[in-house]
């Protein structure tokens, strides 16, 4: 269905009008575009061919951002329509994101270092987010005012959205000082989650399980694809104290994870902002058992003061 209206609607913005249009409207096929987007987080199982031509029709299907959105849900279709591109061109590099196989759970890390892939392209996603941040401005401090209070939520979740896509393609930079720009990113993160968390009323964590990306995939990228110590504590904190689940993200597994990772890389480390890069442990797979409820966790670690030696690192995770 998805694939269908992208291949319409971008032949209309090519200005084809011969081919018909499936009859929903289009909010309906748009809803099915991040469901798509959330599908990719748990499993890529279609050849690259098939994600190549999936992101071509999204791509093509974009409408020019412009300076200023006029609504809440014009800024939610462009968003969704760019991170949608982004995730099935992630997935022409590489076999998957996640594979899952009968109850075993394998996460692969996400975006690899841009020396790895065309840096053209990544750059041309991180262009464009930061082009649709700049036109939500005025919808996001309409959001915020006392008139706002209808929208705030919504409009936070999407503002969180943007900012977890823009933090996890920016992950991909291989220079580390280019990744340490973004602190401000991440502590708006773990500032806009609380406060979700802390509203009253219809809570966005007002149930212990949910198949949107709502707090926990946010969260889950700052504290496990960056190296800000302080914000990576507050992630640890928050999920040691929240037990909820977002499709495959779990707060305890997650936190555990994280918190293991912490502990290899600050040893001996006394008040730097960010974990040296030769301090760095890369988390090469994450083996979840989810009938015994362990998780084997294998990485590769620099070795302080060499430039060419790494160690290898393991350990079991019960939660």
């Amino acid at each position: 269905m998805v694939g269908e209206y992208l291949r319409v609607k971008a032949a209309e913005e090519r200005g084809n009008t011969t081919l018909s249009r499936p009859g929903l409207e289009e909010s309906i096929y748009m809803t099915f575009v991040v469901v798509e987007i959330q599908a990719m987080t748990i499993g890529g199982r279609k050849c690259k061919e098939w994600h190549a031509e999936r992101m071509k029709n999204s791509r093509a299907a974009m409408q020019p951002i412009p300076p200023e959105f006029s609504t809440l849900q014009e800024a939610t279709h462009s968003l969704a329509l760019i991170i949608l591109g982004s995730c099935h061109w992630w997935l022409t590099k590489r076999k998957t994101m996640f594979s899952l196989a009968a109850t075993h759970v394998t996460l692969v890390e996400g975006v690899p270092p841009s020396d790895e892939l065309p840096t053209s392209q990544l750059s041309i996603f991180m262009t464009e987010l930061e082009q649709w941040n700049v036109a939500f401005k005025a919808v996001w401090r309409r959001a915020k005012s006392p008139q706002g209070e209808a929208i705030f939520k919504k409009a936070a979740l999407v503002r969180l959205f943007y900012l977890s896509s823009y933090l996890w393609l920016a992950s991909g930079a291989s220079n580390s000082q280019v990744s340490r720009r973004f602190t401000r990113e991440l502590e708006e993160v773990i500032h806009l989650s609380t406060t979700l968390m802390a509203l009253p009323g219809d809570s966005v964590i007002d149930a212990s399980f949910s198949l949107d990306t709502r707090i926990v995939l946010p969260l889950t990228i700052v504290g496990f694809f960056y190296r800000h110590r302080a914000c990576r504590r507050r992630v640890i904190d928050i999920f040691s104290k929240l037990s909820r689940r977002e499709g495959l993200w779990d707060t305890l597994w997650t936190g555990k994870v994280i918190a293991w990772v912490a502990q290899q890389e600050e040893v001996g480390l006394t008040n730097e902002e960010y974990v040296p890069d030769d301090a760095v442990l890369r988390v090469t797979s994450l083996d979840t058992d989810t009938v015994k409820r362990s998780t084997l966790v294998c990485g590769i670690q620099n070795v302080r003061g060499s430039k060419s030696k790494i160690g290898l690192r393991e350990t079991v995770i019960y939660w």
